[in-house]
């Protein structure tokens, strides 16, 4: 009683039940097409019904067929692997919907010759047209649950996808806000003053992080302004032996995920800046027809093994979210180029968008 229970449930279901009248509605034209068109040319009721009473006489059988193997007989026989229990099912409903048919022995034993053969030749027509409907249920019942499958697997996909962003971007801020303040620690003990100010900006990075990159995608203008702002938070702690360059030169209204950039421009202050040598930080980010481009090099003072600032935590979750939001349109490079700067390695990454 519980399966049946939750069958007449299930077509409650209003998706269920617009496709079921659906069908029903091909049916009826099906039926009454041939009446409407003898209607339309002859304007004679009575001959339109008579026309509707014959084709419904002929179709009616298959048209129930139809509609109990596919509201019933393939989703609770034939999907539960119950082959028996459907074929068994169409047989009895075939016998009860035929009952009296064929009038076996009043027409087939005054039937002879050519006679017998278009008779049987119609019986046979006319199973062969019942297992037809049978095999119409079922395609149109396994299309639809190819369909539901594959849209489900699709929402718990995007679902898995929405959660993984969040999880990214929860990671994300925590990472940015501990670097940035592991800088104006530094910062503390060279000049109090400039910590201070440092403080004030940060508070400004902090509100733009938190409140703006709740949203999946941002304007690339107030990315390029918290760009900006971050860079002159990190040219405090600088001395005059490190030159930076900023080129933003943007003139699409693009949307781009948020913080998507800030990683590499994170590690180029913490691997490209020496208290004691030349430095170089050059960060660039442009737009064409075809997308945008954002480069970024800095020169090359590898940490040593025992300093994590870098754990690539910020890198490897920059990756994911390019994979995610950008499949397939996105490029991302990096090399090591030798002595580029006052005889100093530049490290050099670039992303590309084609967006």
């Amino acid at each position: 009683m519980k399966k049946y229970y939750i069958c007449i449930m299930k077509w409650i279901n209003k998706k269920e039940l617009s496709r079921l009248v659906l069908q029903l509605i091909i049916w009826l034209l099906v039926s009454t097409l041939p009446a409407i068109f003898t209607y339309v040319i002859t304007n004679d009721l009575s001959k339109s019904k008579m026309i509707f009473n014959s084709e419904w006489h002929l179709i009616r059988n298959y048209c129930i067929i139809y509609i109990v193997n596919y509201c019933f007989f393939v989703p609770y026989f034939l999907f539960n692997k119950n082959k028996l229990g459907f074929a068994i099912g169409n047989i009895i409903l075939i016998i009860l919907l035929n009952l009296g048919f064929f009038e076996w022995k009043i027409n087939v034993q005054g039937l002879k010759g050519q006679a017998f053969y278009d008779y049987m030749g119609g019986v046979l027509l006319y199973a062969f047209l019942l297992i037809v409907s049978i095999f119409a249920a079922v395609v149109m019942r396994r299309y639809y649950r190819s369909s539901d499958i594959a849209k489900t697997l699709m929402e718990e996909k995007q679902k898995n996808v929405e959660a993984e962003l969040t999880w990214l971007k929860s990671q994300l801020n925590p990472h940015f806000f501990f670097n940035t303040l592991n800088n104006i620690s530094g910062l503390v003990k060279i000049d109090a003053d400039k910590a201070q100010d440092s403080i004030a900006q940060l508070s400004d990075l902090m509100r733009y992080a938190v409140y703006e990159t709740n949203k999946q995608f941002v304007p690339i203008k107030e990315e390029i302004e918290f760009m900006a702002n971050y860079v002159e938070l990190m040219r405090l702690r600088l001395n005059e032996r490190t030159k930076i360059v900023t080129t933003f030169n943007v003139n699409r209204n693009i949307n781009v995920a948020p913080l998507l950039f800030i990683s590499l421009i994170e590690n180029a202050f913490k691997h490209g800046i020496s208290s004691n040598k030349d430095s170089y930080v050059g960060i660039e980010l442009l737009s064409d027809e075809e997308g945008i481009y954002f480069r970024c090099d800095n020169t090359n003072y590898p940490k040593d093994d025992k300093n994590r600032s870098g754990s690539g935590i910020g890198i490897n979750n920059m990756l994911r979210r390019l994979e995610i939001l950008y499949p397939d349109s996105y490029e991302y490079n990096h090399s090591v180029q030798t002595a580029k700067y006052n005889g100093i390695d530049i490290y050099h990454a670039e992303i590309i968008l084609h967006i």
